[in-house]
């Protein structure tokens, strides 16, 4: 699940910056997100 998590970091890196990267830290195991 961390490839996943550093896609999500990536796109919310782009769209909100901080918000999705953190919810991805927090929870790595989520498959839908």
């Amino acid at each position: 699940s961390t490839q996943y998590c550093v896609r999500t970091a990536a796109v919310g890196m782009a769209r909100e910056q901080s918000r999705e990267a953190e919810q991805c830290m927090v929870t790595p195991a989520s498959p839908a997100g």
